[in-house]
């Protein structure tokens, strides 16, 4: 990173503790809603698929390793609009 980019984005290892993705973990998993859209220019529409299915996996997992205590393991859903995205034009629940 360039001496801007560092101070507007910061660290990349510390920004890379905050990442959603890697940091799923095991021990809880609250039902979710993951949103994205086709048309998003930001975060690609495939990003939000990803993630949701890393998510159904630890899922299945846990459940198969029989985790005790099952009350935090929450159903994962995939929404996908067509136009939307960080502009939130046309985004609806």
């Amino acid at each position: 990173l360039t001496e801007h980019e560092l101070d507007e984005w910061g660290d990349p290892y510390t920004i890379a503790e905050y990442c959603p993705f890697t940091n799923v973990i095991g021990n809880s998993l609250p039902p979710t809603l993951v949103v994205g859209a086709l048309d998003d220019v930001n975060v690609p529409y495939w990003h939000a698929s990803t993630y949701a299915m890393k998510r159904k996996q630890m899922l299945i997992q846990m459940r198969e390793d029989e985790v005790d205590d099952q009350r935090h393991l929450g159903e994962t859903l995939l929404k996908i609009e067509e136009s939307g995205g960080h502009n939130l034009i046309g985004f609806r629940l």
